[in-house]
């Protein structure tokens, strides 16, 4: 989607974001929140973006297609 925006339309479509945001990009933010606050105070020491599934700069390794096919086949018990 955002290769077939001009810049002035990706410009104006993240203004329109940060007025109106995603109702559930909130209650996704406000979840993660609220576990980690539970597993803080149950010891677990964890942040917001530990949660996410996407590596984040503090974070930034990622598996290739044949590692995560092996990872996937080892958590199956399959060889």
């Amino acid at each position: 989607m955002r290769d077939g925006m001009t810049p002035a339309e990706f410009d104006k479509w993240i203004a329109f974001r940060q007025l109106s945001p995603d109702k559930m990009e909130r209650l996704i933010c406000i979840c993660k929140v609220g576990f980690c606050l539970l597993a803080n105070a149950w010891g677990a020491k964890i942040e917001p973006d530990d949660l996410d599934p996407q590596p984040t700069e503090k974070n930034e390794q990622t598996a290739s297609p044949e590692q995560a096919a092996m990872i996937a086949r080892m958590t199956l018990g399959k060889k």
